[in-house]
């Protein structure tokens, strides 16, 4: 047993373990498909998963031998009783980057199940490399998420070097000047989705530029998403703002509600990434500050709503009072300036959002001049 031994260290190693779900996925599988008694066994020979539910967790010695010598096993009836828990049929090892980590076993008369032995052995590898791939893409995207927390957040405890190190196993040069880009959503019941519904949007948005490996997208909060990419958007001005705005389109039609996009500038390292990011979510400040302007806010194209954004509340009526004296309170006045600026400077539909003549609101305007 020393050479089974090895190999299950050899298999912790490997990452692919043979456990209790897969094994339950591969019986019920297999057994829908050739309506056949099955089993599976670890690579310690025990049954793990079995159409007989009474034989799970028992010793199975065929397919002890199985793994040990890494090749089929028939049991005739003429042996089964001599090997321990084992009954007639075919053990068969399951091989994963060849590497034997487990057998699948038929029961019944080794010559009516021998046919099928091989189209059971071969499905039975293919279903173990499917939830292996889902498993590292699995990984991979929490890899990136974290990845995107940590440069945002500004968190290096282990350096520069750590964090590009990082971005290496994931394909993303960190090397690169970048810039963050943020999506925020309205609230809306749609907020809520599946693992494989985000891992599509997330595809689809960075398929949206044009190296999509140098791009990590994330969500960040229930309504805020994150992309960090070394795109300049001053250098390539159409393609940014084509890729923008299907990018809140995206957003906007899968959940069901309005998105902005604001983006900070671009800078020269993933250590500053932290600063792009806060720039980023001062321009959502500016879009409900102002938000008949632009639903895509780039950090270049804005000056004094920055400052303003950046100013809170009390300080902009203190500047206010201090350079243009205590403004009078006319409710009536603010009403109609309002109405004014939102029907563009329309007089007749001012008006008649108002719901006053037309020469009131010049009396009101008048009074507003002066």
């Amino acid at each position: 047993m020393e050479v089974v031994k090895i190999k299950i260290q050899l298999v912790r190693l490997n990452v692919m373990i043979l456990t209790r779900s897969l094994a339950d996925n591969i019986v019920q599988k297999t057994k829908e498909l050739t309506a056949l008694h099955m089993n599976v066994m670890d690579a310690t020979g025990i049954i793990i998963s079995s159409s007989d539910h009474e034989r799970i967790g028992t010793f199975h010695e065929g397919a002890a031998k199985a793994i040990q010598n890494g090749v089929d096993q028939i049991i005739t009836e003429e042996i089964y009783q001599k090997m321990i828990g084992t009954k007639p049929g075919i053990n068969m090892p399951i091989r994963f980057d060849d590497m034997v980590i487990g057998v699948i076993g038929i029961t019944g008369d080794p010559d009516q199940v021998q046919p099928f032995g091989k189209a059971v052995q071969m499905m039975t590898e293919l279903m173990l490399q499917q939830a292996f791939l889902s498993e590292q893409v699995g990984n991979e995207e929490k890899a990136r998420d974290f990845l995107v927390q940590d440069l945002i957040a500004g968190q290096n405890d282990r350096g520069l070097d750590a964090v590009i190190a990082r971005g290496q196993l994931l394909g993303v040069d960190l090397t690169l000047p970048r810039s963050a880009w943020v999506i925020q959503t309205e609230n809306s019941d749609k907020q809520t989705e599946t693992l494989e519904i985000h891992r599509s949007l997330v595809r689809k948005i960075s398929n949206l530029f044009p190296n999509p490996r140098q791009i990590l997208c994330s969500r960040v909060q229930r309504n805020r998403w994150v992309i960090i990419t070394e795109m300049q958007p001053l250098t390539d001005r159409s393609r940014f703002e084509s890729i923008s705005n299907q990018i809140r389109k995206l957003i906007s039609e899968r959940m069901s509600t309005k998105a902005y996009l604001t983006v900070g500038r671009q800078v020269p390292g993933a250590d500053a990434l932290h600063v792009s990011y806060k720039e980023a979510l001062t321009l959502l400040k500016i879009n409900r500050l102002f938000p008949e302007n632009a639903a895509v806010k780039h950090f270049y194209d804005l000056g004094l709503e920055l400052m303003c954004a950046e100013v809170n509340a009390s300080t902009r009526a203190h500047i206010i009072d201090r350079s243009l004296g205590a403004l009078p309170d006319f409710p009536d006045l603010m009403e109609t300036l309002n109405a004014f600026l939102n029907c563009s400077l329309n007089i007749a539909s001012a008006a008649k959002m108002l719901c006053i003549h037309r020469n009131t609101l010049l009396y009101r305007l008048d009074r507003i001049k002066e």
